[in-house]
């Protein structure tokens, strides 16, 4: 304020320059109503600003309202300018992490946010006993769905079956598409509740649907959050490790049949888990 006011212009555009500097900040680590507030107090000394070139000694007022437009064009367009770079860096960043058809996370999408979901944010931290549990979906049958139905439809079970499963855990897991019909859950848990978490997706992926009807086969493993978290691990190895243990669990429950859970400790043996063998 005190530099806008200064009677030399180059003094006073110094001070219109740091206004912009702040609202470029208030953008990034600040909320709107910040934002809108620092806008209207800024254009009430790009104003005063103004004001001065048109009145000042010897001025001009063609040439003196030029400048005040210029100034306020290049006030209001940085912001602008700024917010949409943003949008257009992250726009690119989800695309690169998200699964085209489904909106879902991708593979690099799970180990870029893995970290922050097994670290937690310390003000909501999981309690100390918790593990993490990473479940692996893969749908039954699912090619006789697409040679029957057509690709289209086909589509529209993977999607049916991303929001079932989204709507079945909490807002924290990362929930991604792998690759055709596979999908993997990953979220901090219970020990105890990891059966429980497992059934309710087999159960809401099996519900009823108005066409192409489907059912899913579960495998289920946990992983300490401390291996996940350790700098001495390779966190990334060990991601692919868990999800290839439950990818195998997995493939016991499609042996048998389909429609069902098995969980599976770290190296533990095989458990089974509740629900039908056989498909619906």
């Amino acid at each position: 304020m005190v530099s806008t006011l200064n009677s030399h212009q180059l003094a006073a555009l110094s001070g219109l320059n740091l206004l912009i500097l702040v609202s470029v900040y208030i953008k990034f680590f600040d909320g709107p109503k910040l934002l809108a507030t620092h806008t209207v107090w800024s254009l009430g000394w790009v104003l005063v600003f103004s004001y001065r070139i048109a009145t000042g000694a010897h001025a001009d007022p063609y040439l003196a309202t030029a400048k005040a437009l210029a100034g306020i064009a290049v006030w209001v367009a940085t912001p602008i300018a700024v917010h949409f770079g943003i949008w257009v860096l992250r726009g690119g960043a989800d695309s690169a992490m998200t699964d085209e058809l489904t909106g879902l996370l991708n593979r690099r999408g799970l180990h870029l946010l893995l970290n922050g979901l097994v670290a937690g944010n310390p003000a909501h931290n999981a309690p100390a006993d918790t593990t993490v549990m990473i479940m692996v979906i893969d749908l039954d049958r699912f090619k006789e769905i697409n040679d029957t139905y057509g690709h289209v439809v086909g589509d529209d079970v993977l999607i049916r079956t991303a929001r079932r499963i989204k709507a079945a855990m909490r807002n924290p897991a990362l929930i991604a598409r792998i690759g055709g019909q596979e999908f993997v859950v990953i979220d901090v848990v219970a020990p105890h509740h990891v059966t429980l978490i497992a059934e309710r997706v087999r159960s809401v992926i099996a519900a009823p649907a108005d066409h192409a009807h489907v059912t899913a086969s579960i495998g289920v493993t946990t992983v300490s959050r401390e291996q996940l978290t350790n700098p001495l691990h390779d966190t990334a190895a060990s991601l692919e490790q868990a999800i290839t243990r439950a990818d195998h669990a997995m493939f016991t429950v499609k042996r048998q049949g389909g429609n069902a859970t098995t969980i599976i400790a770290d190296s533990s043996p095989l458990t089974p888990g509740s629900g039908p063998l056989n498909p619906a």
